[in-house]
């Protein structure tokens, strides 16, 4: 059986290289052995990354094409299709099943994704096309373009990743069938390729920009107080202790792994402190609210949204990561890797 993966394979950003690479690996090592990366793009989205990476500034540039050299060096891990921008290109190679996703492939309030109808299982030719975890982020039905609409009718099994995904595919067709699924990261077990331990021990991580002037005192404050170090990873935040911005995704995993504690805006930044039993709090980001939210109910850790005046209060409360909350991890990863299984097989 011949599998492709339509997904946001070569973003440079560690939570979207891993949720590609996850899901590669789980379908490569457990099941299959004939898995691709689908290497196409739209022209726009092949545009638009181009001009990211190029800034008015040199310096910034010059810190871009670093960053694009580390990430296309761990490109290598997958096993890519020949690149295309065309989505007639992916008829080509005769897969038996194409899967759409994770991340935000559904996304249509940005260009990139609304104009790369793949994503949505237009103009692919397949027998069976199944959605895993993808999301719709903040995109709401009624800003649903056009030429979108019905387009779960493209897909023979649907899971989702949020609420907000789940209730726009009920939107668009209530009689469809759709599961939510945890994040391909959750399923993967990261820990035979993460560097070796450490150097730096004791420390605050924080994944995001963040913008918060009281946020950013509360963080100092705290970490005064622990005598820890501030580490910013991805992400350059000025007022961190140290910043590791140029890093690979498996050297990003073990920053997060030996953190005392983690302070986030993005939604992987949630989804490996919870894998990785992590004291944490999630600074929502507008752009990002509904799928962090959705997550964080999921495992009955609301209580982890940043709430002013001080994170050392809420750090009082710390959570549980007993044999309960472990089991309903479990749990949830059984239905995922379930719903994988099942609707490749039949």
């Amino acid at each position: 059986m011949k599998i492709g993966i339509l997904t946001l394979h070569s973003s440079l950003n560690h939570g979207a290289y891993l949720q590609a690479y996850s899901l590669f690996k789980l379908l490569e090592k457990n099941y299959y052995h004939d898995v691709y990366i689908i290497n196409h793009k739209s022209k726009e989205r092949t545009t638009k990354e181009i001009r990211i990476l190029f800034q008015r500034n040199p310096f910034s540039t010059i810190k871009n094409i670093f960053k694009f050299i580390t990430f296309k060096r761990f490109h290598q891990n997958f096993n890519l299709t020949k690149f295309s921008n065309n989505i007639e290109s992916i008829n080509i190679d005769g897969f038996d099943v194409i899967i759409l996703g994770s991340d935000e492939i559904w996304n249509f309030s940005k260009s990139i994704f609304k104009y790369n109808k793949a994503y949505y299982g237009f103009g692919i030719n397949c027998s069976k096309i199944i959605s895993y975890a993808p999301s719709c982020s903040e995109s709401e039905y009624e800003d649903l373009p056009a030429d979108l609409e019905g387009f779960t009718g493209n897909i023979s099994h649907i899971s989702v990743r949020d609420k907000s995904t789940y209730k726009l595919i009920k939107r668009i067709d209530v009689q469809k069938k759709c599961h939510i699924v945890l994040d391909p990261t959750f399923l993967y077990d990261f820990r035979n390729e993460m560097p070796p331990e450490l150097k730096v021990k004791d420390y605050i991580l924080v994944y995001g920009n963040i913008n918060d002037q009281l946020l950013i005192n509360d963080i100092i404050d705290f970490a005064k107080e622990k005598e820890l170090n501030i580490v910013s990873i991805g992400y350059k935040n000025k007022w961190a202790n140290i910043n590791k911005i140029n890093i690979s995704p498996f050297l990003w995993l073990r920053y997060i792994y030996q953190a005392k504690y983690v302070i986030t805006n993005t939604f992987h930044g949630c989804v490996f402190s919870i894998k990785f039993n992590k004291q944490f709090i999630a600074c929502l980001d507008q752009n990002k609210k509904s799928k962090i939210e959705s997550l964080l109910y999921d495992f009955n850790l609301i209580n982890r949204l940043y709430i002013k005046p001080t994170i050392a209060k809420q750090f009082e409360s710390s959570i549980n990561y007993d044999s309960s909350f472990n089991a309903l991890l479990q749990n949830k990863i059984n239905q995922s890797l379930e719903f994988l299984k099942n609707s490749i097989n039949e």
